[in-house]
């Protein structure tokens, strides 16, 4: 099946098993048909930290070889501290703060009135289809749509968020739910909403990017998916914990994006989903491992339980017996190539 006619094949049936992921591609792609600057990936943006902080780091190589971009961000932190004989935890912030204000100053230019992100929300928005996002802008979020907490300090087990991770916040309209509380929200998980899996701008301590980060959320989420505690009873399990017959809707990440990420076909738009991304890489295949025990059938078209979009004019990673064609395989990921972004994007006008 190709981009375009997986697009075409979303309906009334199966819309509520899709959910999109969507990365900063969405943005470059609108700097593009602006004719805006395209320094505002995440590698520009840690080249103006860099630079910032007068690294000795020659950056004539733009992808940083035999380093990580994870492991850049946590150089980083080392030297604020180092050089403003700092604790870790007021570097990090410092860090955060900044990367901050290098956002809001491309979402304060024209970036925001580009079309496509309309474009893409209207689609999602009338098919009632979630979209995760990498992404700590607002664009797709804080700039349309009212912040929705899924935070329930009466449910024992239930995830809960804190300075550091709001994996149950969302953004969408709000809901038409009086009083909203743990018996009646699960609506808006199955529903369209916008969801910030490394964090947002609007929570500074929330920004995942540095290797210590991923780290920390593979832990957190372990806890969520397979750490069980056997002699305490609990409403709510880890998602690993269920049997292969048991209903598993009741589990301890329920009220968050984890649900739409584990139990969704996932469509995957403006990521590169490269080596970079450790937590991410790591959590397709925790993914895998659940779909394959829990779900074995469940997919939209037979085979797969995703599709990740790529352009085939940049990327050449995906030979049939490469090493990254074998990943994505294997996590139940097919690899769908377009000839150009525009393909991409503008195939939800």
């Amino acid at each position: 099946m190709n981009y375009d006619k997986l697009l075409k094949s979303i309906n009334s049936e199966n819309r509520r098993k899709i959910a999109f992921v969507v990365g900063n591609g969405i943005n470059l792609y609108a700097a593009e048909q602006l004719r805006r600057s395209k320094d505002i990936g995440w590698l520009g943006l840690l080249k103006k930290l860099i630079k910032k902080y007068e690294l000795p780091i020659d950056d004539k190589d733009k992808n940083f070889p035999n380093i990580t971009l994870p492991e850049l961000a946590n150089i980083l932190e080392l030297n604020i501290m180092k050089a403003n004989n700092r604790g870790y935890k007021d570097s990090i912030k410092e860090l955060k703060n900044e990367m901050i204000c290098l956002i809001k100053k491309y979402m304060e230019d024209e970036l925001k009135s580009a079309d496509v992100y309309n474009n893409f929300l209207s689609f999602a928005e009338k098919n009632d289809i979630p979209i995760i996002t990498t992404n700590f802008d607002g664009l797709l979020s804080s700039e349309k749509y009212k912040e929705i907490k899924l935070n329930f300090t009466d449910e024992k087990g239930l995830f809960k968020s804190n300075a550091n991770y709001n994996w149950n916040y969302c953004y969408t309209n709000p809901p038409e739910i009086k009083n909203l509380n743990s018996d009646n929200y699960y609506d808006i998980i199955q529903g369209f909403g916008v969801w910030h899996i490394h964090g947002n701008i609007e929570h500074s301590l929330s920004l995942k990017f540095g290797l210590d980060d991923y780290i920390n959320c593979t832990s957190k989420v372990k806890d969520l998916i397979s750490n069980h505690n056997k002699k305490q009873e609990e409403k709510y399990k880890p998602l690993f914990s269920f049997r292969k017959e048991d209903d598993d809707t009741n589990w301890k990440g329920k009220n968050t994006l984890f649900d739409i990420f584990f139990k969704r076909y996932l469509i995957f738009i403006g990521l590169s989903l490269n080596s970079d991304e450790v937590f991410l890489r790591w959590l397709l295949m925790q993914r895998a491992k659940y779909l394959y025990n829990k779900k074995p059938n469940f997919n939209i078209n037979n085979e797969y339980s995703g599709s990740f979009v790529y352009c085939t004019r940049d990327d050449n990673r995906f030979d049939e017996n490469s090493a990254e064609t074998a990943f994505f395989k294997s996590c139940g990921i097919d690899l769908l190539g377009v000839d150009d972004y525009k393909d991409a994007y503008e195939s939800f006008t």
